[in-house]
């Protein structure tokens, strides 16, 4: 309060003077614009769990997208396993029925089968191209030895179609170790 001779009260000094003491003990009691330091810092700390938190979820979701890629890179690999080994069996079985034709019709549709399964994985694996391209190759092996042997039994050449199913079969094994070098 301002008196008119110009002088100030004692009252108004005495709420300037606590004031300034509330102020100083905010600064030497912790407070930080009116807000306690402890609650500050208990709210830095829940910021960081949140985040902490979101972190987590973010790599969780993340090691789950990787994890499901392999499963289903996995599947599509025995998927190719067993049209190698369904593409072997033509010339296997064909000792059995002598249908020579039957075989024949058995094996082209194995091997669409299998070149599906094989654009399959090379979408899946676009970096491994050599891989890929040697699985193709000990394929075209066991497919050209299979045709050999169904060839032989037109001719009614059974004994040196068994040597020629003997190399199919190491051609199967051949596809085999090929695919197992991307698992």
């Amino acid at each position: 309060m301002v008196l008119p001779s110009g002088s100030t009260s004692k009252a108004a000094t005495a709420d300037n003077a606590a004031v300034s003491a509330a102020e100083s003990a905010n600064q030497s009691t912790g407070f930080i614009a009116g807000i306690p330091r402890w609650l500050l810092f208990y709210l830095l700390l829940g910021a960081m769990n949140v985040m902490t938190i979101c972190a987590s979820v973010l790599l969780s979701h993340a090691l789950v997208s990787i994890h499901t890629e392999s499963l289903e890179l996995q599947g599509a690999l025995a998927r190719l396993r067993r049209l190698a080994v369904a593409a072997n069996a033509p010339g296997n079985d064909v000792f059995a029925s002598r249908d020579v034709r039957q075989a024949e019709s058995r094996l082209d549709a194995a091997l669409i089968a299998f070149a599906d399964g094989m654009a399959e994985v090379r979408r899946r694996l676009p970096n491994y191209p050599e891989e890929t391209d040697a699985i193709d190759r000990a394929m075209a092996l066991q497919v050209g030895e299979a045709r050999e042997v169904l060839r032989l039994l037109t001719e009614s050449r059974t004994e040196e179609a068994g040597g020629h199913m003997a190399s199919m079969d190491r051609g199967g094994v051949a596809v085999d170790t090929a695919i197992s070098v991307l698992d």
